[in-house]
């Protein structure tokens, strides 16, 4: 299918990124030898780690001086996330920027280490792809593969018939439970289930990205914190003392199905999109924990209301998953679903991106000067111990 976003600007220049974006499109990690034109596999594994599992000092790439940043994507809690290529190998990649003035200044200093370490660990066809991370004076830098379709709910944003449609529905839907199916099973809890949260490759899958708040709970234990996208909280976590568990995930995604049928979230006001401004409203809270839920008019199918209204339940010992998250899995509304076909990335995505090269940013909405980098608030050192773990540390930008 064309897409109907509104286009960028294009650079057929690039021949280096076509032809990787080709290797992309066709399931492999690939690198070309442009005398010869042949194919040749890169296996990152390959390349020497430290103790802690991070490429060590040595390897190309570990310091930011050693890519060209070509775009800002987006803002973070911590930093930013910005477009670069690797300067010798020319491989165009995802670095999520965490200035650590920032994250000391929220008492969060676990979180960064903690989320790489996972995303690490998980291995998944859905799950954002970690590469490598480094640090220097003031900021943390993880670098992932690059998911040049923008995110799911820009695509709600801009072409609800493919995202909203029934097929486009189960689709993500079942690429996004196969992932948490996945997390689950090695007894990690994501709470960073969101439409914001969930990027499109350029093969048009959808991969899950934020494990920020994600964390080690395995199936009989609670946890008891309050996190996540305020509109996507399960109601045990907003009761004080009760604590949550693996279930929350279920609610979320729940929740995540419904704004994907309706376009809207079960419990923000009529219109209103943004979760940011709403981190600490009682009125949601009061919503979650008692407000009804109103299905607007829509051709929402029975089975897919059904499964919503399963798994929208409050009392998380009778919520859908609660035995396991194989009974969401073999739900009826998953029937038209071939798992087999889904994990192997043979079945065909309601929309694919289509791209330049794998620089086009056509599908992010933001577009900011690069000096945003430069301003970066000066680290004074204060913690030093917290950042033992997550990399080598290397010059700063200059």
């Amino acid at each position: 299918m064309k897409c109907i976003y509104k286009g960028g600007d294009e650079d057929d220049d690039d021949v280096d990124n076509d032809k990787y974006m080709y290797a992309l499109r066709s399931g492999k990690n690939s690198s070309y030898d442009d005398a010869t034109d042949e194919q040749t596999d890169t296996d990152i594994s390959s390349f020497p780690v430290g103790k802690s599992g991070f490429i060590s000092r040595n390897v190309p790439g570990n310091s930011l001086i050693d890519f060209h940043i070509t775009h800002y994507l987006r803002t973070s809690v911590f930093g930013c996330s910005i477009l670069a290529s690797h300067r010798l190998s020319r491989r165009v990649v995802n670095i999520a920027v965490a200035h650590k003035y920032v994250i000391c200044a929220r008492s969060q200093q676990h979180i960064p280490s903690r989320e790489a370490d996972l995303l690490r660990n998980l291995n998944h066809p859905f799950i954002m792809k970690f590469l490598y991370r480094f640090q220097d004076t003031n900021s943390l830098y993880t670098v992932s593969e690059v998911y040049p379709g923008g995110t799911l709910s820009r695509l709600m944003q801009y072409a609800p018939q493919l995202a909203l449609s029934t097929a486009g529905l189960s689709f993500y839907a079942a690429c996004i439970l196969s992932a948490l199916a996945y997390a689950h099973s090695r007894n990690v809890i994501c709470r960073g289930i969101h439409p914001e949260s969930i990027l499109i490759d350029v093969q048009g899958y959808v991969v899950l990205a934020d494990w920020s708040a994600a964390k080690y709970l395995r199936a009989t234990d609670k946890t008891y914190t309050i996190c996540g996208a305020v509109d996507y909280r399960c109601p045990e976590s907003l009761q004080e003392d009760q604590g949550y568990g693996l279930g929350a995930d279920h609610w979320s995604f729940g929740v995540l199905l419904f704004e994907l049928l309706t376009g809207c979230s079960p419990f923000l006001p009529a219109g209103q999109r943004s979760r940011l401004i709403m981190t600490h409203d009682p009125g949601i809270h009061t919503a979650i924990l008692q407000g009804d839920i109103m299905y607007p008019p829509s051709d929402m199918c029975a089975s897919a209301r059904d499964l919503i209204n399963g798994l929208l339940v409050r009392d998380p010992s009778q919520r859908l998953g609660a035995a396991g998250i194989a009974d969401i899995i073999t739900h009826h509304y998953f029937t038209i679903i071939d798992w087999n076909k889904l994990m192997t990335r043979s079945l065909v995505p309601p929309w694919i991106p289509t791209l330049d090269n794998l620089t086009d940013t056509r599908y992010y909405d933001e577009s900011y000067d690069m000096m945003y980098l430069k301003d970066v608030p000066l680290y004074q050192g204060y913690y030093v111990k917290d950042w033992n773990d997550f990399g080598p540390i290397v010059s700063p930008l200059l």
